[in-house]
């Protein structure tokens, strides 16, 4: 696991009003306000630290999609409409909709492959420690058992989870 620590600085802009709505081609016929004016500016600073693991790099991939979903952002072609032969009703979120329902998907299983395989490394860690030189005696050894047990489980919902992000792929 290596530590990521990095800072994120820009301008918090606060205050102001919104400018005069217009109807523009990418509008829909509605009119809209597309940016404030009088604004005060503050910079601003973020500090991140984290851990470049399988379970924070899905964690951040995640909260992008999310973000990028909810923004849904418009797509207009240098001022001549939309693009030609594309779907959706001319946001990211409706051209790439599907696409979006997928990778969403994708990491929600693939969080969840890695905490099944977190529990798989475990076990196998606990597993170390046993004493192979005699006969399994289930009576005796019942917390093996259930730890095989939970390590048949885990590797069964990994595999289940790797065949939904084929059939997302698919998709």
């Amino acid at each position: 696991t290596t530590k990521l620590d990095f800072t994120i600085q820009g301008d918090k802009r606060t205050g102001g009003k919104p400018n005069e709505k217009l109807i523009y081609s990418w509008s829909h016929g509605k009119y809209i306000h597309t940016q404030w004016i009088g604004t005060s500016s503050t910079n601003t600073s973020e500090q991140i630290n984290t851990e470049n693991n399988a379970q924070e790099l899905l964690k951040q991939a995640s909260i992008i999609i999310t973000t990028l979903n909810e923004a849904c952002p418009n797509f207009k072609n240098g001022g001549s409409g939309y693009w030609q032969g594309i779907s959706g009703n001319g946001t990211m979120c409706g051209m790439f909709k599907n696409e979006i329902s997928a990778i969403q998907g994708m990491i929600a299983n693939a969080q969840e492959a890695v905490a099944q395989s977190k529990i798989v490394s475990e076990n196998a860690q606990n597993q170390n420690n046993l004493d192979t030189g005699k006969p399994f005696n289930p009576y005796t050894d019942a917390s093996f058992a259930q730890s095989m047990l939970k390590n048949a489980q885990a590797q069964a919902e990994i595999l289940n989870q790797a065949e939904q992000v084929v059939k997302n792929f698919e998709k």
